[in-house]
């Protein structure tokens, strides 16, 4: 191969990596706080499928939506102690290891839209 076309291919390649690099800035730098709030806004609807029933339409299995509670304190502005009063009163949660972590933990699993409102 010659060196005009070497240097040609190599070029194009450079000029190619160049302008996807641009764009990824584009799209982190510049325009990411857009982006950040579509992603934020963006929550699937929850579809009930129903009831699935044998050929006797006895009910074999019915369709639950489950929720996690997660306390993340990176993510909370409000107060640790009003914010550990509430949830004793709301879903009698009483652990002090909430007032003293900085993780992320699981308050409560399984939990039903009953429940929880």
């Amino acid at each position: 191969m010659s060196s005009f076309r070497y240097r040609l291919i190599q070029v194009l390649l450079i000029l190619a990596f160049l302008a996807i690099a641009l764009r990824l800035f584009q799209f982190q730098i510049l325009e990411g706080h857009k982006y950040r709030k579509v992603a934020q806004r963006a929550n699937p609807d929850l579809v009930s499928r129903g009831e699935i029933v044998d050929r006797n339409q006895k009910v074999l299995c019915i369709d639950l939506n489950k929720y996690t509670l997660e306390y993340n304190p990176t993510e909370t502005k409000e107060d640790r102690y009003y914010l550990a009063a509430r949830l004793n009163e709301i879903i009698g949660f009483n652990r002090p290891e909430l007032l003293n972590s900085n993780s992320s933990m699981i308050l409560a699993h399984n939990l039903t839209s009953k429940k929880w409102v």
